[in-house]
């Protein structure tokens, strides 16, 4: 039976039904209905140290980066579909001063993230602050449904219809919206795309559904992106995730449950400290390679652990799940199947038609690390086969699994550097000087 790729962690939401609290309670409630004026500009404050900021009790994107010593600014960007997602921006920083002109990347999280985890780690580790320091200007998306995007033109989060959505509709509307948005702010004609893990998915998404698109961008690349899966996964979370997936969807529903894992949900934090005890770190360990199938522990940053659970997850639809253990069920980069009877009204057919890969015209990178137990060299051939201009990128690091493309200690050495190369070799490069905006 082929794995449960990233369907199997609905069975996670069974297990902290118990402990959720209001998903609009706190500092969810104050952020997402305050009225914010978009676009907003924030100025950066004086520069902390990288150390200093993983103890520090910054909340949000805007904070994170004022406090690594960037400008920041948070647009909202309207989908056609009535969504309403805010886009982050990082146009400067103390080596890079905002000016007109400069290339434009757009960088895209995984499943349960928002813009945060490109910034958790400060100026000399995180890709975001790489970019804007090589002349970049760095935009970070936010998908429908997370912490930064909960509101929509009709429809309250409160109502089940909101959340009636999986990544095709991230991909096909809001990645998007997203691009638009950011082209017509900038003047630009062209932006590039990094997409990890869901991000390379819904970048595939994206290009093959919509192909004007490929115009729009210069370069795309995908790291461990989730589209085809062609192996079985180690972990219990899968095994049961697949085996009992329906059920589990049916009680969620039974329960009125149609969001997982919301930001404030449930304080991870509490136990990521537990787990850097010297006498409870192997036990932690072990538990969740148990569970997830996760590996290379030795390598994670394990400081940045309660940091990262303060800022993941941050929120997505039970579809969104749904539709990736489908995906792994058939072994198909598929559209979402509702079943044979709608599926007949929606695609005239009773089963769901697979993505065309083949309309991908953009040159694609696609990256993969050979102890990624989510996306494997076979998975990524499976992909590589369908599209037309593609480069394959092996990380040569052993251990480097599916959590270092962001938290290895030296992420930018075995990763981040190729990253920027691939970039330049695809955008003009920003002398520095040229168009400089007075602030």
């Amino acid at each position: 039976m082929p794995n449960g790729t990233t369907g199997c962690l609905v069975l996670v939401a069974i297990l902290w039904i118990g402990s959720v609290t209001s998903r609009f309670t706190g500092f969810n409630r104050k952020y997402s209905r305050s009225g914010i004026i978009y676009p907003q500009r924030y100025h950066r404050q004086s520069q902390i140290s990288d150390n200093d900021l993983v103890n520090s009790s910054a909340e949000t994107f805007i904070e994170l980066v004022s406090q690594a010593g960037y400008e920041a600014e948070e647009h909202a960007v309207t989908t056609e579909d009535g969504y309403i997602l805010t886009a982050h921006r990082i146009p400067s920083g103390p080596k890079s001063p905002a000016a007109n002109g400069k290339p434009v990347v757009l960088l895209l999280h995984g499943l349960l993230g928002a813009s945060d985890v490109w910034v958790l780690r400060g100026s000399r580790r995180d890709l975001a602050f790489m970019l804007v320091d090589e002349g970049y200007d760095v935009w970070v998306f936010n998908a429908r449904g997370n912490f930064y995007s909960r509101r929509h033109e009709r429809l309250s989060p409160d109502n089940a219809q909101f959340w009636r959505f999986s990544w095709h509709e991230i991909g096909t509307y809001d990645t998007a919206a997203t691009i638009d948005y950011i082209l017509s702010i900038t003047g630009q004609s062209q932006v590039s795309l990094v997409g990890y893990s869901m991000g390379g998915t819904v970048e595939l998404v994206l290009l093959s559904k919509r192909p004007e698109y490929n115009l729009k961008v210069n370069v795309v690349l995908l790291w461990a992106p989730v589209a085809i899966v062609t192996h079985d996964l180690p972990g219990l979370f899968a095994s049961v995730g697949i085996r009992y997936g329906n059920q589990i969807e049916d009680a969620l529903r039974l329960l009125n449950r149609h969001e997982l894992f919301s930001r404030n949900s449930i304080n991870m934090s509490t136990y990521a400290r537990l787990c850097l005890s010297r006498s409870t770190q192997s036990i932690c360990q072990r538990l969740v390679q148990y569970l997830t199938g996760l590996t290379n522990f030795e390598a994670f940053d394990l400081v940045m652990l309660p940091r990262l659970l303060n800022h993941y997850p941050q929120g997505t639809s039970v579809d969104t799940f749904m539709h990736y253990r489908q995906i792994t069920i058939s072994g198909k980069f598929q559209q979402f199947d509702f079943g044979p009877k709608e599926n007949l009204f929606k695609y005239q057919s009773v089963k769901p038609p697979e993505y065309p890969l083949d309309k991908i015209s953009a040159p694609c990178y696609l990256y993969y690390a050979a102890n990624d137990p989510f996306t494997t060299r076979t998975d990524i051939d499976a992909v590589r086969n369908k599209l037309l201009t593609t480069t394959v990128r092996e990380i040569q690091h052993s251990k480097f699994s599916h959590l270092d493309f962001l938290f290895l200690n030296e992420t930018e050495k075995f990763l981040y550097n190729d990253v920027l190369n691939v970039l330049n070799d695809h955008n003009i490069p920003f002398n520095g000087t040229q168009n400089i905006i007075n602030a």
